[in-house]
């Protein structure tokens, strides 16, 4: 992520020069995006949002702006703001549709799905996350498939266990595939926990570990403190009383 920031920086400093408002507006979302869902700097992250919107709203409505408030959508969930969260996701799923820009559409379903999760809106939550899915599936738009498949099985009810099972199973096995990282440490550690709640550790601590791992080799440290805890846990169920307390 340093190294991928150095390079978005010097490239920002060069689109400046040439003053090409589209590329250096879509730096900014994409640094934004970098800031707070991998590397947790959320503050740091408001700032290039802001820097973004400050151009692309003096503009005509364009693909990028609907991609900048769905990423705005995104975080806003992520730190706790359902309200504002809403508000982004609309916007963006508008713009998009207005567009026909089949992306930014799938990712706009895929944040209105989570965000009617956290509302308690379930029907409306597993309705935007399915179209989110096909969309992305049928397009080629690997990191929004990976997303819903993740959100959709958190959303399904207790009674789709194996609905929910396979969603993860798939998410898992594509972001293999892709060699998506930080997608196969998340997904791998929510079905674990799955298998934890079934009382299979045979399978659950390999996927745990694998997480940690993960974590680790790509600096994810907003995840990290996650897969730490889920190992704990799984040591301590095993009874390895001193590794658990070493990862909690």
């Amino acid at each position: 992520y340093d190294a991928c920031t150095k390079y978005w920086n010097e490239a920002l400093l060069l689109w400046k020069q040439l003053q090409e408002k589209g590329n250096i507006s879509r730096l900014h979302r994409k640094m934004a995006n970098v800031l707070w869902e991998e590397v947790g700097d959320t503050e740091k992250a408001k700032e290039h949002h802001e820097a973004a919107l400050k151009i692309l709203e003096k503009e005509p409505e364009s693909v990028e702006l609907a991609s900048l408030y769905e990423d705005m959508a995104h975080m806003y969930y992520r730190i706790g703001d359902v309200t504002k969260a809403l508000s982004w996701a609309e916007k963006a799923l508008e713009i998009a549709k207005k567009l026909n820009a089949h992306e930014a559409i799938a990712s706009s379903y895929a944040s209105l799905g989570t965000i009617f999760s956290f509302t308690g809106d379930w029907k409306k939550a597993i309705e935007c996350l399915e179209k989110a899915l096909k969309i992305a599936l049928d397009n080629g738009f690997m990191d929004t498939a990976l997303r819903a498949y993740n959100n959709l099985a958190v959303g399904l009810p207790a009674e789709e266990n194996e609905r929910r099972l396979e969603c993860y199973e798939k998410g898992y096995e594509l972001a293999k595939k892709v060699g998506h990282i930080t997608y196969q440490s998340w997904i791998s550690l929510l079905l674990a926990w799955a298998y934890i709640g079934m009382g299979n550790m045979n399978k659950a601590f390999p996927l745990v570990e694998e997480s940690v791992a993960l974590d680790k080799k790509a600096g994810y440290m907003s995840h990290l403190s996650m897969s730490m805890c889920a190992l704990g846990l799984v040591y301590q169920i095993l009874g390895e009383w001193d590794k658990s307390e070493q990862y909690h």
